[in-house]
């Protein structure tokens, strides 16, 4: 029940808006720092690396809702139960680019509720789905996260930086989102490509016959740009979040392969 205690009250009763007004996904390769999100109820700030930042879904393009319930009956003791849904309309290539990363991952999201306050879930599993439509409806993605905590999940104090749309570098990237992929083979140890100027160098994906650690640098030998990273024979690493974006024609280097190498070079054109 709600009740007016003043006649000078215009609107009482007021529903709150539901759902989600935004929703931010921070690589944790990004920050500088990861917070402390298992021991504190509130996180003052997120330190992100120099040049990163979050990549914010429109609020025009989306329709989300976040759920959770506390769990009593595991004899491990009470934990809580993170369901997030979001719908984000339109399939894109930089949206596709998005769910390359997702796979085999784990991201921070942020949600952010109508009421401004903003929610950190650490480390949720995304899982996303795409559908043209038909003629009654706009093509889509679906998106759904799962999360479990012992405690509950914290809220953000202050704003942070924010890149709108799935990974658009922070200079101003592509305009026409073009995507070229170079599909490479090469049983060599070591790998030279050149990036050409003014492309974004925005993934990297790579997968070997045999176990290798691959790195990924500007310079022989150098990991500047990802790596090294162990991996089995048939496991493939995705380096990436807009890597490199060179005014002239530039040189990276690929090291630490082994067997015979797969790997697939995603470049964004310029505007």
């Amino acid at each position: 029940m709600c009740i007016a205690t003043s006649q000078a009250v215009a609107k009482v009763c007021e529903p709150a808006a539901s759902g989600l007004s935004a929703l931010s996904i921070i690589d944790p390769d990004d920050l500088s720092q990861q917070p402390v999100w298992f021991r504190n109820p509130n996180i003052d700030s997120l330190s992100f690396k120099s040049g990163k930042a979050a990549y914010n879904f429109e609020a025009d393009r989306l329709t989300a809702r976040l759920t959770d319930k506390t769990t009593t009956a595991d004899r491990a003791g009470d934990r809580i139960d993170y369901l997030l849904q979001a719908r984000v309309s339109g399939i894109s290539p930089d949206v596709e680019l998005f769910r390359a990363k997702l796979m085999n991952r784990r991201v921070h999201v942020a949600a952010t509720y109508q009421s401004g306050d903003r929610r950190l879930l650490p480390y949720m599993r995304l899982s996303a789905d795409g559908d043209s439509g038909d003629r009654s409806n706009r093509n889509a993605y679906s998106f759904q996260g799962t999360l479990r905590l012992l405690k509950p999940a914290p809220f953000i104090g202050t704003s942070f930086n924010v890149i709108d749309g799935p990974y658009v570098p922070p200079d101003g990237g592509s305009g026409s989102g073009g995507i070229q992929v170079s599909n490479i083979t090469t049983t060599a140890s070591t790998y030279t490509y050149q990036v050409p100027a003014g492309k974004l160098l925005a993934y990297v994906w790579i997968v070997s016959d045999e176990a290798q650690n691959p790195q990924l640098g500007l310079t022989v030998s150098g990991d500047e740009l990802g790596g090294p990273y162990p991996l089995d024979a048939d496991q493939y690493a995705i380096m990436g979040s807009g890597l490199l974006r060179p005014v002239t024609a530039t040189n990276i280097y690929f090291s630490g392969l082994a067997g015979t190498n797969t790997i697939e070079i995603w470049l964004l054109s310029g505007s």
